[in-house]
């Protein structure tokens, strides 16, 4: 992907093609998985793009490419939400999102889930996405959890 072919999507979209939007969506594009506003300005402030881009410009192109469906919100887990280039043709499945560290981890397809999907259709139901996100600490932030209880416990000589 080049800032030519960028151009040209968001055109497409009708979006407006700035410097700032097409930075953000090159960006958007070498992500390989899920990502938050947060995420993504930080990649594009590691990286020094070529264009100053605060946060809050961020958040209002990830608004603006949702609404033209270049991006989906896949999760949403307390305040922050998490996106996916729309062209990823990942089943929609559901995620787990760990309180400690942050992070958001893939699980399978819920097959179940996507029949009752196509009932609610059926029945005149209009779908706009399905977020199923379990919470709690993933298998690192346990491990931490645990060896930290373990110390404190040795250094007040609690077994």
């Amino acid at each position: 992907m080049n800032k030519n072919m960028a151009r040209d999507i968001l055109r497409k979209k009708g979006l407006a093609a700035t410097k700032q939007r097409i930075a953000i969506f090159l960006k958007m594009w070498e992500c390989n998985c899920h990502f938050t506003a947060g995420e993504l300005h930080h990649l594009i402030t590691e990286k020094k793009c070529e264009e100053t881009i605060d946060l809050a410009t961020v958040y209002r192109t990830i608004k603006a490419f949702e609404g033209v469906g270049l991006i989906k919100c896949v999760a949403e887990a307390g305040n922050c939400r998490y996106y996916s280039k729309a062209d990823s043709f990942d089943l929609p499945h559901a995620h787990f999102h760990c309180e400690e560290c942050g992070k958001l981890f893939c699980i399978q397809p819920i097959e179940k889930s996507l029949k009752e999907i196509g009932a609610l259709k059926k029945k005149g139901f209009r779908v706009h996405r399905l977020l199923v996100t379990a919470e709690g600490l993933c298998r690192e932030c346990c491990k931490k959890a645990h060896s930290a209880s373990a110390s404190e416990g040795g250094a007040r000589g609690e077994v």
